[in-house]
């Protein structure tokens, strides 16, 4: 009967664990919520209960195990509602409100240690609403306190697991396998927060992240309409599944002649905020290459970098903005255009993550990576392209928007040396894979001296609007030469954004029972087009999703 939707961890591949996942089902016409993990569950489901999505798995209802009780769901004529408890107290609380006995769900553990740190299993009740429900991520206790729930107990903890996610290269991958790493798993927990994507967090000096973000909304806030209004963010906090998002606002820049103005780029530097914006149009017909891809067609240039010497989590930044409008489509940083199917080689570029104020970040400089193309039949959109460039200039305000300040890698000398020109027509791409390159982001790893390179692109090309595929690079310098870890076909299955914030890396390789790993949080959005699918990973959705993960390592290094 509760307006409230209750979310929780969902599908994984089959393959995955003997855990049996809680699906949330809500009927809209009914106000009511429904937490299943059994298959008897889906047979009670009527039409007009959809599936919402998932944040906890528990142990199977036919493997019981140790330190683990019962998780009893329960249903209540009289408030038309369904409760799922475990303790003593919940359970008599619920018999003695006339609940009556459906099933025992599955088991959940009595302890977080039990379940190697799983995430608790919060029961709310709302006495307005007449509604138990159970949270099990920390959006779902974020959204109950808002709608005036009140805390009754932690019926438990879920499991916590992780899975392999198989690696699927195209027959055409230029790469080859890594010699350092064996792929890559995910587990069970999530940080999940707010209800927008473009997440690019930067690690700064005083330990908080600052993110951009737009195209929804955070904390009430709402970033714009994906025309010219663009957020930002600080997210306080040391644990990645419980963060405090804060300082919330937006900015208004003109996005004409081109469609759209999103944030890319983005640096907490020495006291100083940067935060780049690129442009994107969505021509429907030619000059641009057939098919239409569905959604942002055509990637424009980087625009400008908007500045900011308030760095705070409590008081908001004072942005200047050199190009608050553009004169024409080529007024911008690097005099681009993406116009009559020009292609450009510096348009949605993102900071190299160095670490905590840039510790790791050789000469000082900024350093920015991104997709582009150059051949007019190339399909290059915020999604797609043929290669993926890099350039570096100096994280000043007086010079962050000079052009002649920067430079672009353009290949490697006779004498292997890295060339710089400043020219952006020499540019040349650190690799090259037609219609495989697309969001691009990079981190560097202490703990292995290694960059972790993050790539993004369409399942079906040139179609934005259906699934992507990400993969992972590996390599010994920003330059390359690269090395494949996994290809994750259909991630999400719609990621985007994907990156890995170095704030959230393991400082060594830990060596267990099953192996070796590198842990790490993945940070993405997705399913901004397709909401109605199963969301995979489970903690996958239109938000900002920080995914407990880990790099598998071969026992050779």
């Amino acid at each position: 009967m509760s307006r409230l939707l209750v979310l929780f961890l969902a599908i994984l591949p089959a393959s995955a664990s003997p855990n049996a996942p809680l699906r949330l089902y809500y009927s809209y016409a009914r106000e009511d919520n429904a937490v299943y993990a059994t298959e008897k569950g889906l047979e009670s489901i009527t039409p007009d209960y959809k599936f919402i999505r998932a944040c906890s798995q528990i142990a199977s209802n036919d493997t019981r195990l140790a330190n683990t009780v019962p998780l009893y769901t329960y249903f209540s004529k009289e408030y038309n509602d369904t409760a799922n408890v475990a303790t003593e107290e919940s359970i008599d609380y619920v018999k003695k409100q006339n609940y009556e006995l459906v099933r025992i769900e599955g088991y959940v553990y009595t302890t977080s240690s039990d379940s190697s740190g799983g995430m608790p299993l919060k029961l709310y009740w709302s006495e307005a609403r007449k509604d138990l429900f159970l949270a099990g991520c920390q959006e779902d206790v974020q959204s109950a306190i808002a709608a005036g729930y009140v805390l009754k107990s932690v019926e438990g903890y879920a499991a916590n697991f992780f899975y392999d996610w198989p690696s699927t290269p195209p027959d055409d991958c230029p790469f080859e396998q890594s010699a350092t790493f064996s792929g890559v798993q995910f587990g069970s927990r999530a940080g999940i927060y707010g209800h927008a994507d473009t997440w690019f967090p930067s690690w700064a000096s005083d330990d908080n992240l600052y993110s951009p973000w737009t195209d929804g909304s955070v904390n009430g806030t709402a970033g714009g309409n994906g025309k010219h209004t663009t957020g930002f963010a600080v997210a306080v906090g040391d644990d990645p599944l419980n963060l405090t998002i804060t300082n919330i606002g937006t900015f208004s820049s003109i996005q004409a002649p081109y469609g759209g103005r999103y944030p890319s780029a983005n640096l907490v530097y020495n006291g100083n905020w940067y935060y780049g914006t690129y442009a994107l149009d969505n021509p429907q017909i030619p000059p641009d290459p057939a098919p239409n891809c569905g959604n942002w067609c055509v990637q424009g240039p980087f625009l400008d970098w908007r500045y900011s010497s308030v760095v705070s989590p409590t008081k908001p930044p004072e942005w200047h903005e050199p190009r608050v409008s553009m004169k024409n489509d080529t007024d911008n940083l690097f005099n681009q255009t993406s116009k009559n199917n020009t292609k450009v080689k510096i348009g949605a570029v993102h900071v190299v993550d160095f670490g905590k104020n840039m510790e790791h970040a050789p000469n000082g400089k900024v350093y920015v990576i991104g997709h582009g193309a150059e051949s007019s039949s190339a399909h290059e959109s915020w999604m797609q392209g043929d290669s993926v460039y890099l350039a570096r200039g100096t994280p000043d305000p007086l010079q962050i928007n000079n052009a002649s300040a920067w430079e672009f890698y353009s290949g490697l000398g006779p004498d292997g040396v890295v060339i710089w020109s400043p020219y952006l027509h020499y540019a040349a791409p650190l690799f090259t894979w037609k219609n495989r390159t697309g969001v691009t982001t990079m981190t560097y790893v202490p703990a292995l001296y290694k960059y972790i390179t993050c790539v993004s692109t369409p399942t079906y090309s040139p179609y934005t609007v259906r699934e992507f595929d990400t993969y992972f690079l590996e390599s010994d310098n920003m330059m390359g030469p690269f090395s494949l870890i996994a290809y994750m076909a259909k991630f999400g299955p719609e990621a985007y954004f994907v990156n890995i914030p170095s704030k959230f890396v393991g400082t060594k390789v830990d060596k267990t029972g099953n192996g070796s790993f590198l842990d790490f949080y993945l940070s993405y959005s997705a399913n901004f087009a397709m909401g109605r699918s199963q969301p995979n990973p489970p903690a996958s959705g239109y938000h900002w999703t920080l995914l407990e993960s880990r790099f598998k390592i071969k026992d050779t290094v």
